[in-house]
């Protein structure tokens, strides 16, 4: 059977992940090429923050849980993620942190929440995307 390339279900970051994984179950083999040489310009400083590059990684992680080793794991997933998530949170509001950052701890906790209870409705990662007009500043 075909495997059609990337997953346009994600949306930026485990898409390498899904199609690696789906080569492989196919029976393909992945191969490392150890000369290539990339530059990312990318704004690695959302990482210090919980911003929309850390909201959208967690999605892809979710869908590829949900899609991949089924709801067991990704309750576990979850579970571990949210007991992480309420002490960044705890962190967040004891020392004052940024809105944005305590706004992104709880949509994460929301993902997770949903992931953990409602598993079988995440394998669209879409489906958690924020409406256009609120997302604005990313």
């Amino acid at each position: 059977s075909e495997v059609r390339g990337f997953d346009e279900g994600y949306f930026m970051y485990l898409e390498d992940a899904d199609l690696a994984y789906r080569l492989r179950e196919r029976g393909l083999r992945c191969r490392i090429l150890h000369d290539p040489y990339v530059v990312h310009f990318g704004r690695h400083y959302e990482l210090q923050e919980l911003g929309p590059v850390t909201l959208r990684m967690n999605r892809g992680l979710v869908r590829f849980y949900a899609i991949h080793h089924g709801h067991g794991w990704l309750r576990l997933l979850a579970v571990s993620s949210l007991l992480f998530l309420a002490m960044r949170w705890l962190t967040t509001v004891v020392r004052g942190g940024s809105s944005q950052n305590r706004h992104s701890v709880q949509e994460l906790l929301a993902l997770y929440g949903a992931a953990l209870f409602r598993p079988g409705a995440v394998a669209d990662a879409r489906s958690f995307e924020r409406p256009a007009a609120a997302r604005g500043a990313e």
